[in-house]
């Protein structure tokens, strides 16, 4: 089955999605193209967004282009090796709880979670755009978020061999949700 309908599949049945990947992937190589894969299409969900502060800071020091080449250049090179970080972070927490599996099994199934996620934020985007009302924008932002929490749940609970993914579940929103909270602050604070 293509990478395509993989992603396709997992929306009908994560898990059985996320065990033909652990059946199928052996190699880095293939977790790397996933990881920029699905950086590349986040970039993508978040470039209108993009656009808006780099015409907003067009007034200030920097110019549009310099804002948009350094979230593409941060997003890109440095984004795989952040989420590289993540994935063992995650398997060193899931080990805490009695997780059974490895590095490359967590590495796959948060790579995997992005990227069959992806699209709900390029959905997001997509109909923002077309309603540009700030409350479609943050449930569209809330529905893309809780999609990829259960993804990313459902795929180490499989790689880590937990029998169910709730407990993974609240883990990875309480993670995910901290860190967002952590990044939003250290912008937020500096500044205001």
């Amino acid at each position: 089955m293509t990478v395509f309908g993989e992603i396709v599949a997992s929306y009908r049945n994560p898990r059985a999605a996320m065990q033909r990947q652990i059946d199928l992937v052996k190699g880095e190589e293939r977790l790397l193209i996933y990881v920029v894969l699905a950086t590349l299409l986040l970039v993508v969900a978040r470039f209108p967004a993009l656009l808006q502060l780099a015409n907003a800071a067009a007034e200030g020091e920097k110019t549009p282009m310099a804002i948009i080449a350094g979230n593409l250049t941060g997003s890109l090179f440095f984004g795989p090796l952040l989420l590289y970080a993540l994935a063992a972070i995650s398997h060193l927490v899931a080990k805490g709880f009695k997780g059974q599996g490895g590095f490359f099994g967590a590495r796959l199934a948060l790579f995997w979670a992005l990227l069959a996620s992806a699209p709900l934020a390029l959905l997001s985007t997509a109909a923002y755009a077309v309603a540009p009302l700030p409350l479609v924008g943050q449930v569209g932002s809330l529905l893309a978020f809780l999609g990829f929490g259960l993804f990313w749940s459902v795929n180490l609970s499989l790689a880590e061999r937990f029998r169910s993914f709730i407990p993974m579940f609240i883990l990875v929103i309480l993670i995910v949700a901290g860190l967002t909270a952590a990044l939003q602050f250290s912008i937020i604070a500096p500044n205001g």
